[in-house]
């Protein structure tokens, strides 16, 4: 699997990396293989896009809880 790994942008990038991501898990790479690594470093990428652009406002959570 020769796919190129960038980083991620906007929600197009984002919605490439989880292909990736989802093409890598199907073929259930060995740890210490070139999928294997490519894997984690991609599930780095879409957590850090995550957690930067999908943030989670705590004051409408504790108003759901209310």
């Amino acid at each position: 699997m020769e796919k190129r790994i960038k980083p991620i942008r906007n929600e197009n990038d984002y919605e490439e990396a989880l292909l990736l991501a989802e093409e890598l898990i199907t073929l259930d790479p060995a740890p210490g293989t070139e999928e294997a690594n490519q894997l984690l470093i991609i599930a780095t990428l879409i957590e850090s896009y995550e957690k930067s652009s999908f943030l989670l406002d705590i004051s409408l959570t504790a108003d759901a809880v209310k």
